[in-house]
């Protein structure tokens, strides 16, 4: 099941070398998350371009979160990463 998205914002499949996906805001490019060559824990973009690289592991969840830590700016990476791919 996919995340809900934040109001003006728009996730698309990337098309920027080596990343997975693209977010605009309000139409304009804002930002690319997730590298392309690497396993998520959950795909919940809800385009699922990139679901057949989910791994469900909790400890390599936990272990994610640990080298990478949490953030509350919807204008970075890694808060569309932790809420999207892990």
């Amino acid at each position: 099941m996919a995340k809900k998205i934040p109001k003006g914002y728009e996730i698309r499949q990337s098309t920027r070398k080596g990343k997975k996906y693209d977010v605009y805001k309000d139409g304009d490019y804002l930002l690319s998350f997730g590298a392309s060559a690497y396993a998520q824990y959950k795909d919940s973009t809800g385009i699922g371009a990139y679901s057949h690289l989910d791994h469900l592991d909790l400890d390599r969840k936990r272990r994610y979160y640990a080298r990478h830590g949490r953030t509350t700016d919807k204008n970075s990476p890694k808060w569309w990463s932790n809420n999207f791919l892990w």
